[in-house]
């Protein structure tokens, strides 16, 4: 499912029971073959797939929220409500996101970064001006 279409049966089961949920949460991030520590990623985006499923549950819900898994900042178009990022949470993963959750301001939980929705809007995803060196200065 990293890549293509999701099968239709997986979207339904995420999808039935978001149309009666107040807010569903969808946890969803790149698998560990996207990148390591031993390899650059490629980019940022979350897998195509994953974006498919994100949007088939934020269409049943206007209330749905996304939590990335991933040990990286990735790409989360604005398909949802709110995403909590939580790294990669290991074996606290319940009582983080309750606390998460609990205190949606992120005041109580040091949760003060922010990533753009898109690489190429970010700082960092606009070229560098090039510099020329002073004549022989190196």
């Amino acid at each position: 499912m990293d890549r293509g279409t999701p099968p239709a049966e997986l979207i339904a089961q995420a999808v039935e029971p978001a149309k009666g949920a107040d807010v569903p949460i969808v946890f969803a991030g790149p698998p560990g073959r996207y990148g390591s520590e031993g390899f650059d990623r490629e980019n940022i985006r979350m897998p195509v797939g994953h974006l498919r499923l994100i949007g088939a549950v934020a269409d049943a819900s206007p209330n749905t929220a996304v939590v990335p898994l991933c040990g990286a900042p990735v790409e989360c178009p604005d398909l949802v409500r709110a995403i909590r990022y939580m790294s990669l949470p290991g074996q606290v993963d319940g009582p983080g996101l309750l606390h998460i959750l609990r205190h949606p301001d992120g005041a109580q939980t040091g949760a003060d970064a922010c990533w753009p929705s898109r690489f190429r809007t970010s700082e960092s995803g606009k070229p560098l001006p090039l510099q020329q060196a002073a004549p022989g200065k190196h």
